[in-house]
């Protein structure tokens, strides 16, 4: 009989390497599933108000409390209404419309019969209330924060965050009251005509980021723990006798649900496809 020399051996071995290994992997997880105890089986009948007639029924392991889907609807509900609205602040839009106002005072001056002596006072009333207004800010309600009257925003500028109430911010509505309020204390000053000039060049200088926000509700429903508490091992789940309540019966439920996931086989699948990395 030929014998394979030491180089064809190798050779045979490094073609079929793969396939040991792979042969190897199988034998070891059949071998550490069937030593593994039988999974147990949650045979029981459960029902809010019904009493419990069998035995106590004691947990075997640490598990943790399921919340119920009302509870995690409104966990969803409290956390979306506890999301700041973020705003993005654009700092061209003031000095765009501050350069508009001037133009527009240029071309509307020669009709509007006013002393010409009377002009730098115009040009810098009108200057310093479109300043005003603009550093305080001018923004679009949104619809979907509207229903709160006064309501937290963050004001993005450069990566830098400001918080401010929205109750703090004009809309170009109550920035053209504000101009008017202010026009009234100065009566040297054709009110209408400014007005007129002013109310054209009021605009969001502050806009809702909802790409961002949006981004940001995410991250936060996506931190919401659907668990609340656990069952300790050796803790009485239920006693003989008791009334399924509540809270009762969401721990079976969980328990229940608990039972159906095989601990060891998802360890020892999870271990295999890492090492199916490796072959």
């Amino acid at each position: 009989m030929a014998t394979l020399s030491i180089s064809r051996q190798k050779a045979v071995l490094r073609k079929y390497a793969r396939n040991v290994k792979f042969i190897m992997m199988v034998l070891s997880i059949c071998l550490i599933v069937f030593s593994l105890p039988k999974q147990a089986k949650f045979s029981y009948e459960i029902e809010k108000g019904r009493i419990w007639n069998q035995k106590d029924l004691v947990s075997p392991y640490n598990f943790a409390i399921l919340k119920t889907q009302t509870e995690i609807q409104n966990d969803r509900k409290n956390a979306l209404a506890s999301t700041t609205p973020l705003f993005q602040l654009n700092t061209d839009v003031a000095t765009q419309q501050i350069d508009g106002f001037k133009n527009d005072l240029e071309i509307k001056w020669h009709n509007a019969g006013i002393d010409d002596k009377r002009k730098p006072n115009y040009l810098n009333v009108g200057v310093a209330l479109l300043t005003d207004v603009y550093t305080k800010g001018v923004f679009s309600p949104n619809v979907k924060y509207d229903k709160n009257q006064g309501y937290p925003v963050v004001i993005l500028h450069r990566n830098v965050s400001t918080e401010k109430n929205s109750s703090d911010l004009f809309t170009r509505e109550t920035a053209l009251v504000y101009c008017g309020e202010i026009l009234n204390g100065h009566p040297e000053i054709d009110r209408s005509f400014m007005l007129d000039l002013l109310q054209n060049r009021l605009q969001a200088n502050v806009a809702f980021d909802g790409k961002l926000t949006t981004r940001l509700e995410t991250e936060v429903l996506d931190g919401l723990s659907s668990t609340r508490g656990m069952v300790q091992q050796g803790e009485t789940i239920i006693a003989k006798g008791s009334v399924v309540n509540d809270d009762v019966y969401q721990k079976l439920e969980s328990y229940k649900k608990h039972l159906k996931i095989m601990p060891g086989l998802m360890v020892i699948l999870n271990w295999c496809w890492a090492g199916s990395c490796y072959w």
